[in-house]
Parts: structure tokens; sequence; C-alpha cells
């Protein structure tokens, strides 16, 4: 098996660079490259128009059978209710015959631009509660994914014996985290807070089975992780297997430049 994956251009289809089809037909061809073991597609809801993520992906496991699918990465995963995430992304799961990996992120903040600004009100949240929001969605959709019955009472999100049916295929299914917490790529020039890079590292260390970044700071996070372990925090949901998945920097730049 391969050891790259392709990003699929979702918001391509909007800019006229690219069709629906094709990007399905290119997604099939990936599935039966040996390069290939994953197929990633981006996320946004009014900020940066797309074809919706979750949408495509099922689309693609209709038409392949053996790469990973994912989202590079879930900026909206503040955005859904976890409960409705939860289901689609076990049905995600069934679909793909246990292929699909959740990758959430925070997504942009409103000093980003006005349309994410608008993104934000038109879908009830602020921007500065994106990160507790993405803290305690993570720990509750990983736990309507792997328990049943799951009550919960936290600052965003009630449930009360809900369980989620269909089941995925994969027990645990994997929920990964991506950012970047070195820099702050729309202010330039200007670094990052040092206690907020820290809360980062910390919030993959402890929620996270897997951390995509672009910048290969794996040695940062094993920090982390042991500094979360010293203080109580557990050390992740399943530290043993979790995993680093780095974008390279040039990777980087051409979705930047395709809007992705």
């Amino acid at each position: 098996m391969g050891t790259f994956g392709l990003i699929l251009s979702n918001r391509g289809v909007l800019l006229g660079a690219t069709t629906a089809d094709e990007l399905l037909a290119l997604g099939e061809a990936a599935d039966s490259s040996p390069v290939f073991r994953s197929l990633w597609v981006g996320d946004s809801i009014l900020a940066k128009p797309r074809l919706e993520s979750v949408v495509l992906l099922s689309a693609l496991a209709g038409r392949t059978r053996r790469v990973r699918l994912g989202t590079a990465c879930m900026s909206t995963f503040a955005h859904r209710d976890p409960v409705l995430l939860a289901l689609q992304w076990a049905s995600l799961d069934v679909l793909s015959n246990g292929r699909a990996l959740l990758v959430t992120c925070l997504g942009g903040s409103d000093e980003m631009s006005a349309a994410q600004a608008l993104e934000h009100r038109t879908m009830g949240i602020t921007s500065k509660t994106r990160i507790g929001r993405l803290e305690e969605g993570v720990v509750l959709v990983r736990r309507l994914l792997t328990e049943t019955c799951v009550t919960h009472h936290g600052r965003f999100y009630h449930t009360e014996g809900v369980t989620i049916e269909p089941r995925p295929v994969q027990t645990p299914l994997p929920i990964w985290i991506a950012s970047n917490p070195t820099t702050v790529t729309y202010k330039v020039g200007q670094a990052a807070v040092a206690r907020n890079v820290e809360r980062s590292f910390r919030r993959v260390a402890r929620l996270a089975d897997g951390w995509m970044n672009q910048q290969g700071l794996s040695a940062r996070l094993r920090g982390a992780v042991g500094r979360d372990l010293r203080d109580g925090g557990g050390g992740g949901p399943r530290r043993e297997r979790a995993r680093q998945r780095s974008l390279p920097q040039p990777q980087h730049q051409r979705r930047q430049a395709a809007g992705v």
C-alpha cells in the first residue's frame, strides 16, 4: 500500500476548475493506484463554499474499495451537532466498510474574513467558543461512536440516553485533530502566544488518535504527551496508537492557492 494521500478540491467544482464527475473519477483512479493510501476533502459551509464534505466522502465510498476517506480538515466541526455528525460519520464508516477517518480542526476566527464571521453568526456560534466546542464535541462524538445510551451534560451539548445506529465498522473509529500551533497563518509575521501553543499541543495529546499538521513537530507533541500524563490528563484516548501526518509546506501552498 502506498504512503501518499490525495486531496480532492471540492471547492474547485464551484470555481470551475473541475467537475463533480472528475473528482469522483480521480478518487477512483487513486484507489486503483498503489501510490495512494487515502483521499481527503476540504470542508466549509459559507466561508469557502464547496461540495459538502460528508456528502462527497459518501459518494467516494461508493466508487472506491481500499483508500481511507477523510476530511482535511473538518473546519466546521464546531458548527455541527455532535449527535447528527456521529450518525453521519458512523454511516460513512459502514458505507466505506471501515475506511472513514474524522480529522477535526478549529476553523477560522472572525478576524480571518467577513465570510468566516458570517458563517459563525449564521450557524449560531461565536468565534471565541470554537475551542470549547471542539474539545467537548470530540469527547461527545467519540462516546457516541463507541458507547450506547450516552448521557452527556456539558457547557455546549446535552444528550440523554442516546444510542447511535448504525454502529461504525471501526471500533473505535479514529478521530484526529489538525492544527499548526506555532504559527498564526492569517497574521503574517505574528507569532502565536506561548500558552496557546501549549494548549494546542495538549489538546492533541489528550483528545486525539492522531495529528495532522504542516510542520513536522512530532518532538513537540511527544513533549506535550509527557506533560499531559504528568499532570494527570491521561495522555489521550489511544496514546499508544496515535500517529502524526504532516502536510509538506509546498502542498499547503498549493491548497491555499486552490482555496482548499
